[in-house]
């Protein structure tokens, strides 16, 4: 966090993503670092980008996909302990929060029917493909906004092109 926090307009950060995902305070944490950044910030998936790293990935200004590229999205998971009141109002408040925080940061790259779906528990799978297709339709529908556009949708770089392949 104190490396893009002190980044300045002429610093590039590079982040290497093969991660299973993480955890929310921890991925909130450093995508406030990414807002507050003055350089431009490289996302590279390198393997697993998952659950919670796909948040900091959606975030980052451009983006490098490997040709093994492996995106998963999904509802969080957790667990609690206290009394039953506690518990229960703890669980209402932390939906709210990570459906507002799900709308805010997969807007655009799923659309709002597949985020409604990932919140009722359906997983989302995705290989270099779909999230460089997705990522071009992102930043396409960004371009198109009349409002000023968040940093988490200027990404760029191309995918890897394998269509010229041959299956034996």
């Amino acid at each position: 966090c104190q490396l893009l926090r002190s980044a300045t307009p002429a610093d590039d950060v590079f982040i290497h993503i093969n991660s299973n995902g993480g955890r929310l305070d921890t991925t909130t944490q450093l995508i406030q670092a990414i807002h507050e950044c003055q350089g431009r910030i490289y996302a590279s998936i390198e393997g697993n980008c998952c659950s919670a790293a796909t948040m900091i990935f959606l975030t980052c200004d451009q983006y490098q996909l490997s040709p093994y590229t492996y995106f998963m999205i999904h509802n969080f998971s957790g667990g609690m302990i206290g009394k039953g009141n506690e518990m229960q109002s703890r669980a209402e408040f932390e939906k709210r929060w990570f459906d507002n925080m799900a709308y805010s940061l997969y807007k655009n790259f799923l659309s709002d029917v597949e985020i409604s779906e990932m919140l009722r528990g359906v997983d989302f799978y995705m290989d270099a493909k779909e999230v460089h297709a997705r990522m071009t339709k992102r930043n396409k529908l960004a371009r198109q906004s009349v409002t000023k556009k968040p940093k988490a949708e200027k990404v760029t770089q191309e995918a890897p092109n394998n269509d010229n392949q041959t299956d034996s």
